[in-house]
């Protein structure tokens, strides 16, 4: 079966190749996709670099308005070239507003900021309109490319530094400056707030995530070598079963368990929150933790055998002595092999297509949710109809260990 694990080596670098590309696919349609329908939302308005940015307000001194203009609480943090979203409203009653402009410009530890061409205000490339649940104007203005603070980290703790910083000067503070002209107002009445945003950055937040994998596969590869679990490299060794072979079960468990927190350290890093998982996730957790829970249960071909009331108990015997990762314990028949994932044992290894099916399912769902993540800093909502398959798809599985005939768990 080495050709079978040479395959499945395969297609996982196929997929590690093609999710850059995807990716930055997904990057370029993202805000065509997300671009307002000039007649279902006529308030949108767009707003181009070139667009006349307002003054920022006097440092300390507010304009009279009932305007409410207010940040989202998941986007407190943005990196460049993200959207940061907001609401408009008028007094607790909806707003009507006929024009709404944005411009960034970095935060200065200054009272005032217009002079230094460094904290200049920069319009946001896309202003528009996003639909929300609650009736309330929404909008998302992109962030420009602000240039770079180029001040170490280490050097921000002794300043003097010439910008604001968060999160034990970590995390630089743009202004965010929000102008809203009411629906059928004159010259001069519109609002104009100063909203802080902080500024992320993508390469620390991949090199935060880059090391919390880091730290697991070095963790989990010390924990297998010190229980003594069979299996070639620590990832069979975590997945791998007390008979010696690779559950597919507690891969699908594994990987969405990785997934998932990895990808909250990502977005909690690049936006100051925690992510928000969405139902159809946790519809598939759900399923894949039922799924590796009865994978546990024993089928009819494995049973127990009655100790006899009559012959006398064994005395205690000393725990055998921790073996090496790679050497296969006295009634273990076997090491465990990627190949495991898509055979089942009926005398002679035999693909079983239930488990492509769920590989291929479990595969395509945890990329498709990685490569959201990486554009939208969300989870996305995932279909009922995929969350339909995938609940078919694990109980095909379960059903088929259940088999007779069935020679292995897993």
């Amino acid at each position: 079966m080495m050709r079978g694990d040479m395959l499945l080596r395969c297609c996982f670098a196929w997929l590690l190749l093609l999710a850059p590309l995807a990716t930055r696919a997904l990057a370029a349609n993202e805000l065509d996709t997300g671009k307002p329908n000039a007649v279902s939302e006529p308030r949108n308005s767009l707003s181009t670099p070139e667009t006349k940015c307002p003054q920022r307000p006097e440092a300390g001194i507010g304009n009279a308005s009932t305007m409410i203009v207010a940040l989202a609480s998941d986007t407190l943090w943005r990196p460049r070239g993200s959207e940061v979203r907001f609401t408009v409203n008028n007094s607790g009653q909806t707003a009507v507003v006929q024009q709404v402009r944005v411009c960034f410009g970095w935060s200065s530890a200054a009272a005032q900021a217009e002079g230094d061409a460094f904290h200049a205000l920069q319009a946001s490339p896309i202003v528009r309109s996003v639909a929300s649940s609650d009736g309330v104007p929404t909008y998302g203005a992109v962030m420009p490319a602000l240039v770079d603070t180029a001040q170490p980290w280490w050097n921000r703790f002794r300043g003097p530094n010439k910008l604001l910083y968060s999160a034990l000067f970590t995390v630089p503070l743009a202004d965010m400056v929000v102008e809203v002209t009411p629906a059928g107002a004159g010259a001069g009445a519109s609002t104009i707030v100063v909203l802080p945003v902080g500024v992320t950055s993508v390469r620390y937040a991949s090199v935060l995530v880059l090391l919390f994998a880091v730290l697991f596969c070095v963790g989990t590869s010390v924990l297998t070598r010190t229980r003594g679990i069979p299996g070639r490299d620590f990832l069979l060794r975590l997945i791998s079963t007390r008979d010696g072979y690779a559950s597919l079960s507690q891969f699908q468990i594994m990987l969405w368990t990785v997934v998932i927190g990895l990808c909250a350290v990502y977005v909690m890093t690049l936006s100051g929150s925690l992510i928000p998982i969405t139902a159809g996730t946790l519809v598939l957790l759900g399923i894949a933790a039922g799924a590796a829970l009865l994978a546990r249960v024993p089928t009819s071909a494995a049973t127990t055998p009655t100790p006899d009331p009559t012959v006398p108990a064994e005395p205690d015997q000393p725990r055998p002595p921790v073996r090496a990762a790679t050497e296969v314990p006295p009634g273990l028949l076997r090491l465990p092999r990627w190949s495991d994932l898509v055979t089942v044992d009926y005398g002679r290894d035999e693909i079983d297509v239930t488990r492509v099916q769920m590989l291929i399912f479990t595969l395509i769902a945890a990329v498709f949710v990685t490569l959201k993540v990486i554009v939208s800093y969300e989870i996305p909502a995932i279909s009922e109809n995929f969350q339909l398959l995938m609940g078919i798809s694990n109980g095909v599985y379960v059903g088929g260990r259940h088999l007779p005939g069935q020679g292995r768990k897993g």
